[in-house]
């Protein structure tokens, strides 16, 4: 996630920050005024939205939870540290958080006078704790970029071990992750003073690398300068200054969620301080930006967590150190790191991330087509093309049209049968009829603003059987592993996966009526082909493990009306990533056991359901 702050009294004039942010789960970074202050600075930009200037900077900030309290004798001490040997090293921005339930923080008529505690303080402890431990925290304790160290979030205590942690943890969230994080999207912060006390904000979300993300906007109101109690080792400091104080959230604890796409968003937000006794020069909005996992997909990642032991064996019996996801991203690689302790030098570089995901583009089905040709394996579907401009588009759909070719559509990055136009609908009595050009134009168009272009296939309508090759990339080649027989939802023109078959790779090889040697060559050419073009990420720690090509068998009719051939399109698809298939050839290898995988939708309870179902 991602944080912005600027001062309200000085902001209007002052020096606006933005940082870069990371990925799912993860705290946003903050910056806070006087950039200058630290060693490492980074280039200020400025952007003019909507009459607004707004100024910010590309750089990773660390971000410091410190939990303290008033009746806390070491929680000095851990300030002190922060400041002197983490703040004034690296970018980074402190939020002292003052648990009210937790009895060193609000306690007795100290607490009420000064009004330091406040329960999103709890809220937030109690989310990277992963359980109610606000009101028994032992303070102070710390998390930075809400990364786990020696397998715990928050470091607590005043100790030297502690302090080397934090150290440590600073040094390698800087320098070993964020420091070339690709962003999901920017903020920017806009105030203005409408009135003694009363502030509008305005709040810029800028698009990034990755569009179409849902993300959860927190602001949070900080205030420093404040004068109170504080009790220490050698007694009550009735003077102690405490800065960076959380005070409250200006648009609720949860925040507000919405989706970033290929244009800015802006969000605005009255303030008030009128009545709070908060000192307006003392005090700073942060711009809190999460990613935020649509419910279903949280839903489903959670139901079916398991079925990640079916291609995790290695990992599980203790043969590798890294365990496989279902594919890699920037989300994926901060989830290995966080919850298995994985070294971020073991793991994906942004380089390497960036390769998958444009490998990953339907665009790469062409490649392949084109180098399974000049390997003399032959088929007689159309190549698809990639439009990239309106002209392009404009072309491919009215030359389909006027020839009565049905066509698809297809946006560069999306699976599971999303991201598809198609030039045809279904009526109830079966027919086929024309979609409007003018509004497929318009949705068409719309994706190559955003993705740079879309893919423009034929449609095949004598579809017989949806199958797809499997392979395993390790740290040196590309190697088949065997076949994936399944069925797509038949209710419409839907590529959407129903339902996978548990056979041995005989049976599926007899059930498409192809020649074993004729497929084999196929395969064959795809190892060689797969091990060329994911060359540059071989000899890493970690691999990119099961990826499937989806093909289809189907009817090529001839004009003499003669019996059609059965025919094979080579490349649907390339999923550098698990299948459902994969999961069906590993269990049925796993279990030598017949039968069907299902996974439902979601039910009345809103839970997902997979099944592994027995030949009846």
């Amino acid at each position: 996630m991602k944080l912005y702050s600027k001062n309200l009294a000085l902001g209007l004039l002052g020096l606006m920050v933005i940082t870069a942010c990371d990925d799912i789960n993860e705290v946003d970074r903050i910056t806070v005024g006087k950039v200058e202050e630290h060693k490492m600075e980074a280039e200020t930009k400025t952007v003019e939205v909507e009459g607004k200037t707004f100024v910010y900077t590309d750089q990773h900030n660390i971000l410091i939870e410190d939990f303290t309290g008033w009746r806390c004798v070491n929680c000095p001490n851990m300030a002190a540290f922060l400041a002197n040997n983490i703040e004034i090293i690296y970018p980074s921005v402190v939020v002292s958080l003052h648990p009210a339930a937790n009895s060193l923080s609000n306690t007795d008529q100290v607490a009420s006078r000064f009004s330091l505690s406040c329960t999103l303080a709890d809220e937030i402890a109690n989310t990277l704790a992963g359980s109610n431990i606000a009101s028994s925290l032992s303070l102070p304790a710390v998390s930075i970029d809400q990364k786990p160290y020696n397998g715990q979030i928050l470091q607590s205590g005043d100790t030297t071990t502690v302090y080397n942690s934090l150290r440590s943890l600073a040094y390698e969230q800087y320098y070993s992750y964020f420091i070339d994080m690709k962003d999901y999207a920017n903020l920017a912060i806009h105030v203005n003073q409408e009135s003694k006390g009363n502030y509008q904000l305005s709040t810029l979300i800028l698009p990034g690398t990755y569009y179409d993300r849902s993300v959860r906007l927190q602001l949070w109101l900080l205030e420093s300068g404040i004068v109170a109690y504080q009790s220490t080792q050698s007694g009550i400091n009735r003077e102690y200054v405490n800065n960076h104080v959380l005070r409250m959230a200006i648009n609720g604890n949860q925040g507000e969620v919405f989706t970033i796409g290929d244009d800015y968003v802006m969000k605005s937000h009255t303030l008030s301080l009128e009545g709070t006794g908060y000192v307006a020069e003392n005090c700073s909005v942060v711009a809190v930006r999460h990613f935020n996992p649509p419910a279903a997909a949280l839903r489903l990642q959670e139901d079916l967590a398991y079925l990640h032991e079916i291609w995790n064996q290695p990992f599980l019996k203790g043969e590798s150190s890294i365990p496989l996801p279902w594919g890699w991203d920037w989300d994926t690689r901060y989830h290995i790191h966080r919850k298995y302790g994985v070294k971020m030098r073991d793991l994906p570089t942004d380089d390497d991330l960036e390769f998958i995901r444009n490998i990953s583009s339907r665009k790469s089905s062409i490649s392949c087509l084109e180098r399974l040709s000049e390997r003399h394996i032959n088929f007689s579907c159309a190549m698809p093309q990639y439009l990239d401009s309106e002209d392009k588009l404009w072309n491919f759909i009215t030359e389909k049209d006027a020839a009565g070719i049905p066509f698809v559509l297809k946006t560069p990055w999306s699976s599971s049968g999303r991201g598809l136009l198609v030039s045809f609908t279904s009526t109830s009595n079966g027919l086929v009829v024309n979609n409007s050009l003018t509004l497929l134009m318009k949705q068409a168009l719309g994706t190559i603003n955003k993705m740079g272009g879309i893919m423009g296939e034929e449609w095949i309508s004598d579809k017989v059987q949806d199958f797809a090759m499997l392979f395993y990339a390790s740290d040196k080649d590309v190697r088949f592993i065997g076949y994936s027989l399944f069925d797509n939802d038949k209710s419409s023109f839907s590529t959407t996966y129903r339902q996978g078959y548990l056979l041995s790779n005989d049976k599926i090889v007899e059930k498409l009526s192809l020649t074993n040697d004729y497929l084999s060559s196929i395969a064959k050419a795809y190892e060689n082909l797969l091990t060329e073009m994911l060359h540059p990420i071989f000899g890493k720690p970690w691999h990119l493990g099961y990826l499937g090509v989806d093909m289809l068998t189907y009817h090529d009719k001839t004009e003499d009306n003669a019996k059609p051939d059965l025919k094979v399109h080579p490349c649907v698809e390339l999923n550098l990533r698990c299948t459902m298939g994969v999961v069906c050839r590993l269990w049925y290898d796993q279990h030598n056991s017949e039968g069907v995988f299902r996974i439902s939708p979601m039910l009345s309870n809103r839970h997902f359901k997979a099944e592994f179902l027995p030949t009846t």
